[in-house]
């Protein structure tokens, strides 16, 4: 049976490459206040990882325990040494971990796409970037008391004032006050510098909002400011970056701010080759003083510098930690720690990788401080790893896998790298992800056009007037303004950019010259970019059931009502069918009037593009839908209409509610989440879960805990039934009739073809978890402890009276036998061996 079994698990695992969501890590790993464990997330693999910090003797921290929680996890903060929350970004969820059950005891629904959580007194507040506001939530009923709502673009990291007074919390698309104008209304483009090159078209341009020509504002709300007391806001900050990505506070009450500002007022890229983002630190003094902003690398004012002032180069500032009368930041995309003092100056820098022959790419982006032991943790986002700081040195004493079993297949994991290194840059300071940082975007437009480059051809195929031949059309190199797009799902977008221009994500490759002042990758490089981009997926669409049918009420409109509208006569739907929205084609450039080849775009993102408000006063958003960024009207998006939807009742509305609803290509039962409790009645969320796996929409997993030990099991959609780690089938009842009181089980929807390595086959070898071979431990004389057989995920454990057990720091050493020598041996004399999870 486990044979046939074994099989099957293959199969599946073959048949479904693995896809993830690129989770936007906020405050990923935090400390006990005790200072008994180290709390990581594994978002990858969708776990807590739990560690002891180590010792004086020993400081790499030990994994005893990696508790499952939701899909995509990006923050965690310790209520108390026994309770952790978990914050999940997919599946819009908080985990609560009993730290000393390892497990979730409960779970809590929250708007789309939460980032962070912090504490004060009874009361935690949870970011919800989507939503664009603030839940309040009594840590002792765990009930949603308040919601705070903001004027801005997604809110994300938050901080409490040292005094509990104030809470500030940051966006992440606060923008920079720059805008667009359209085509028509733009001065023409300057002459080409390439001789060969025919006039430009006449095309947008991004410009400031003072522009006399410009006749709104663009709201520049980069912190909110709220009274803890009233739940009120109290005021807006504004000035400090295009996007910000960390908040902290000194103990002085002085705000510090890690942000990145884009240069997309230069125009052209050789104008931007290597300069076009600056990585910043913003200090506010305490009180109403004014933002001083200190701009990280003023060494790099060129596209390319020597190799020792590019050491100095600290890209993507994404995590800040306060220790007295220091700040330590994390430069995401440099692989470097920095200390500043209490004014932001530099003190020194901390290299984490191993010298500059080290290949692997690390990602920094959370840090925490065991003043015992006089250690900084930092959480390595692209390496899944986590190191140890020697506060009083500067120097990495220690680094560890996150996870007993890595979740990203090699390739995808060496692809993310080179895409988010910095250090491959002429200067050090950006890369890919200085634009979609997290595969995403950055929330503006850009002049990528170049004066001297050369023609290239777009084939069009004018299918809007039932033409199916193609047909080359030349394409300018002087495009003008194009909106970041998003990378999340980018994998069957084929031809790619606006414009259709790149056939292959590998056609990209010139970036890394022309745009970041490097040099090319290699050819079996970028394959490896490629497949990292084709495993990206977009989140679940918020707005549609979790049936994934359309609701039939949303935004003053009726999806239902306003699909066949959209699909009527093919009026629209000819160029912009389902499932996403394009048929990937260049039509007639009249159909849309546009000055230039442009692809029919995707609907899949629309719900995340509102904002734009030209025709008010004051516009959250400096651009647009389109890939200029200059409309904003729908449900018609084009500078014409074409589609009169107004002439049917509400018909405007009922179309736009449809376009909010589009589907993204994952399912929205792909990270919900039903928690099954002992002596309760079965949710009917659970029943919709389990048929939306039998139609092949996602995989649902169960796990928990059952008298004190981890179960997982794997829902058999073609029987109805439960498998468990070890390859028995039960039914929903069988397993929910061994709950006891208090003990309660969560039922998750993960992507189609990943429920066994989130369930009952971890490292997905055909073999279930609990059918594998244990490994072997024994003692030998003169006195060692040997170990035998795959040991990933046991800890060993010793005791000195049975009754308490204690993890041993272990360094094992292969000898010629087989078995592994353990040393230093531990205390005794008993010992035992634990998996963690």
């Amino acid at each position: 049976m486990i044979r046939i079994l074994s099989i099957l698990l293959s199969l599946v695992a073959a048949a479904h490459a693995r896809v993830h969501f690129e989770a936007r890590h906020l405050h990923p790993v935090d400390i006990t206040p005790d200072g008994a464990h180290v709390l990581a997330v594994n978002a990858p693999g969708g776990y807590l990882s739990v560690f002891t910090p180590g010792t004086a003797e020993h400081p790499a921290p030990l994994l005893v325990a990696e508790i499952p929680v939701g899909l995509e996890p990006v923050t965690v903060r310790a209520r108390t040494s026994q309770e952790a929350w978990v914050v999940n970004e997919v599946s819009d969820t908080i985990s609560v971990v009993d730290l000393t059950r390892r497990a979730v005891v409960c779970t809590l629904p929250v708007p789309d796409e939460p980032a962070d959580v912090v504490f004060l007194g009874n009361r935690a507040f949870v970011s919800c970037g989507r939503a664009n506001r603030i839940a309040v939530i009594d840590t002792i009923t765990r009930a949603e008391t308040a919601s705070i709502p903001l004027e801005g673009n997604f809110v994300r990291a938050l901080s409490l004032s040292p005094d509990g007074g104030t809470l500030r919390a940051a966006f992440l698309y606060p923008g920079n006050r720059t805008t667009v104008l359209g085509f028509r209304d733009a001065p023409p483009q300057p002459a080409p510098t390439n001789p060969s090159l025919p006039a430009p078209p006449a095309t947008a341009l991004i410009v400031p909002d003072s522009d006399p020509r410009i006749p709104y504002e663009v709201q520049d709300h980069d912190i909110a400011e709220i009274d803890t007391a009233t739940l009120h806001v109290t005021g807006y900050r504004s000035g400090i970056g295009t996007n910000l990505h960390a908040l902290a506070h000194s103990p002085d009450g002085t705000l510090w701010a890690a942000s990145t500002d884009s240069r997309n007022l230069i125009r052209f890229e050789p104008a931007l080759n290597g300069i076009f983002s600056e990585s910043r630190i913003a200090r506010v003094p305490a009180g109403d003083g004014s933002p001083v902003l200190h701009d990280l690398n003023p060494h790099a004012t060129a596209p390319v510098i020597e190799a020792g002032e590019k050491e100095r180069s600290l890209a993507q500032p994404m995590a800040l930690l306060p220790t007295g009368d220091r700040m330590w930041l994390a430069a995401f995309a440099s692989d470097r720690i920095a200390e500043l003092d209490a004014y932001g100056r530099i003190l020194r820098r901390i290299d984490l990788r191993n010298g500059e022959g080290d290949p692997l790419v690390r990602g920094p982006r959370g840090m925490v401080r065991h003043a015992g032991l006089g250690r900084i943790f930092v959480l390595n986002k692209l390496s899944g790893t986590l190191s140890v700081i020697a506060e009083s040195t500067g120097t990495v004493v220690a680094e560890v896998p996150l996870a007993a079993i890595e979740a990203l297949p090699a390739s995808e994991k060496t692809g993310r790298g080179f895409f988010f290194d910095a250090r491959r840059s002429g200067n050090g300071t950006v890369s890919c992800g200085s634009c979609h940082f997290d595969a995403d975007h950055d929330g503006v437009a850009w002049d990528l056009g170049d004066p001297g480059g050369d023609i290239i051809t777009v084939i069009e195929r004018h299918l809007a007037f039932g033409e199916t031949e193609p047909i080359p059309v030349p394409a300018h190199p002087m495009k003008g303004p194009m909106v970041t797009q998003s990378l999340r799902g980018i994998g069957e977008a084929a031809p790619f950019h606006w414009r259709g221009d790149k056939q292959l994500i590998q056609d990209f490759n010139p970036t890394f010259a022309k745009l970041q002042a490097g040099s090319e990758l290699g050819a079996a490089q970028m394959d490896q970019v490629a497949a990292y981009l084709a495993s990206l997926s977009n989140h679940p669409n918020p707005n549609r059931n979790l049936d994934d049918t359309l609701r039939t009420s949303l935004a003053g409109g009726n999806p239902v009502r306003g699909r066949e509208l959209f699909h009527l006569h093919d009026t629209c739907s000819k160029c912009h069918p389902e499932p996403r929205g394009t048929n990937h084609n260049l039509d007639d450039r009249t159909t849309v009037l546009s000055s230039q080849p442009v692809k029919n775009s995707t609907l899949e993102h629309v719900y995340r593009k509102l904002g734009f408000t030209p025709d008010q006063p004051v516009s959250a958003r400096g651009f647009g839908f389109t890939h200029d960024g200059s409309q904003h009207v729908l449900p018609r998006g084009h500078s014409y209409a074409a589609a009169r939807f107004d002439r049917f009742p509400n018909g405007d509305a009922d179309v736009l509610s449809y376009l909010l609803s589009f589907s993204t290509g994952t399912k929205p039962a792909v990270g919900a989440s039903v928690t099954l409790r002992a002596g309760e009645a079965t949710p009917a969320d659970l029943a919709t879960l389990m048929d939306q796996a039998r139609q092949g929409s996602c995989d649902v997993v169960l796990r928990g805990v059952i008298a004190g030990k981890p179960v997982t099991f794997l829902h058999e959609a073609n029987i109805g039934k439960w498998r468990s780690a070890s390859g028995q089938l039960f039914t929903l009842d069988g397993i929910l009739s061994t709950l006891s009181a208090g003990e309660s089980l969560v039922a998750l929807g993960v992507p189609q073809g990943q429920g066994a390595a989130s369930s009952i086959d971890r490292n997905l070898n055909g073999v279930p978890d609990d059918a594998e071979a244990l490994p072997s431990l024994r003692l030998v004389v003169p006195p060692a402890l040997h170990q035998q057989g795959d040991a990933d995920g046991w800890v060993i454990e010793h005791s000195h009276d049975l009754r308490s057990w204690l993890p041993a720091p272990t360094h094992p050493h292969e000898e010629s036998d087989g078995w592994f020598r353990i040393d230093p041996l531990p205390p005794g004399p008993f010992y035992r061996m634990r998996r963690t999870w």
